[in-house]
């Protein structure tokens, strides 16, 4: 029996924060097998036309980075950025979309930039959250922001 999937080359840079494991499937990397399997995914429901435009990696701008005074010295503090996953259309409405696992989710710093990236001007009519745990089970988490 053929595999669905195309053929993943894991490869390792460290170690990782929650433990994945950097992949490559054709010639596009990925930072886990997860999100690799993610986008294969949708890249199938964008053929079969259920989503339209996807596009992976892309950027929100949630601060800008200022210059303070630090100890008498000018000193840069970065920007504050967020890097979904995927986005794409679904029945006319621009999804946002981030696979998680149950660690992630639960760590402080990424829920803060959840909440900035809810708050922020940024164009988007959902923001969905794939929790996914190790043991193959999957939580889908819609947040619409109110206006």
């Amino acid at each position: 029996m053929k595999n669905k999937y195309p053929k993943i080359k894991k490869y390792y840079v460290g170690k990782s924060k929650y433990g994945n494991h950097k992949v490559t499937v054709g010639g596009v990397r990925y930072d886990s097998k997860k999100e690799a399997q993610r986008h294969y995914e949708l890249k199938l429901l964008e053929k079969i036309g259920e989503i339209q435009e996807l596009e992976t990696q892309i950027p929100f701008m949630l601060l800008d980075g200022i210059y303070v005074i630090k100890n008498g010295k000018k000193s840069k503090q970065q920007a504050v950025k967020y890097v979904a996953d995927f986005i794409y259309r679904e029945k006319g409405k621009k999804i946002v979309e981030d696979l998680k696992s149950v660690a992630t989710e639960e760590d402080k710093n990424y829920r803060l930039k959840r909440k900035m990236l809810l708050a922020s001007d940024n164009e988007f009519d959902v923001f969905r959250e794939v929790i996914n745990d190790n043991w193959g089970n999957i939580e889908v988490v819609e947040y619409k922001r109110i206006k």
